[in-house]
């Protein structure tokens, strides 16, 4: 019972330190996402850092500062849904630890609205697209999801 009210004693004396904190906690989370997809990072860690984004972002939009800037909050949100889309689309790679399937026919459903999408990701992979042949390689597009998370990323920093 005592390191019960030990640890909620040192929770509420950290709690308002972090969420003074979030402003720039959610600043860097989301250059260091950048960063790390600029430079290369694998799929367990990819998901790390996501997470993290995700979480200072919670703590940024629950601060006083958040609600000092609803447009930085909503910015940002676009931003985690680019990074979470190319997370969703990353991970069918893999089944159970399994490679799965790198390929997406550009004639299916999905493959038409990452055309609709990413216009410039329908030429082969050689001239900076994601194609093989008649279908996208996940690994080529995620680049293109990355890319177009960074001015919401950006501009809601800027905001802040």
């Amino acid at each position: 019972m005592t390191s019960r009210r030990a640890f909620l004693g040192a929770a509420l004396l950290v709690a308002p330190a972090a969420l003074g904190q979030s402003q720039g906690g959610v600043a860097r989370a989301f250059l260091k996402l950048e960063a790390q997809t600029e430079t290369g990072v694998n799929y367990r860690d990819y998901n790390v850092l996501v997470g993290d984004a995700n979480l200072e972002l919670k703590l940024y939009e629950a601060s006083p500062d958040g609600a000092k800037h609803p447009e930085a909050v909503k910015l940002f949100q676009l931003a985690l849904l680019e990074y979470v889309t190319a997370g969703s689309l990353w991970s069918t790679m893999f089944t159970g630890g399994r490679f799965a399937t790198s390929r997406i026919a550009a004639s299916s459903k999905l493959g038409q609205s990452i055309t609709e999408q990413f216009p410039e990701a329908n030429k082969p992979v050689e001239a900076g697209g994601a194609l093989i042949g008649a279908d996208y390689q996940v690994q080529f597009l995620l680049p293109f999801y990355w890319a177009r998370a960074k001015p919401p990323a950006r501009d809601a920093i800027a905001k802040m």
